[in-house]
């Protein structure tokens, strides 16, 4: 497996089934416990359904859709803004 940075987005291959989901978890949790925030948000391609469904399945609530006109045509101009509020304990 080899982890590639592209553009803010982590390629890995070959395909690991919940992977994704893992990493995601990982990262909103550091956010929370360890940078003290207490949102953390997300944006991805409308089109994008794997990763929305990682998203929804960590907890992530979707707020509004905005359009980027500097987004290749692709992938779709609309993207999805996602939000994920800490839990107070």
């Amino acid at each position: 497996m080899t982890p590639t940075l592209r553009t803010q987005r982590l390629l890995l291959e070959p395909y690991v089934p919940g992977l994704g989901t893992e990493l995601a978890a990982a990262i909103v949790t550091y956010g929370f416990d360890g940078l003290g925030l207490t949102e953390v948000h997300a944006t991805v391609a409308a089109p994008n359904t794997a990763s929305l469904g990682v998203l929804r399945k960590i907890g992530f609530e979707h707020v509004r859709d905005i359009e980027e006109p500097d987004i290749e045509e692709r992938d779709g101009r609309t993207v999805r803004v996602l939000t994920r509020r800490a839990v107070t304990r």
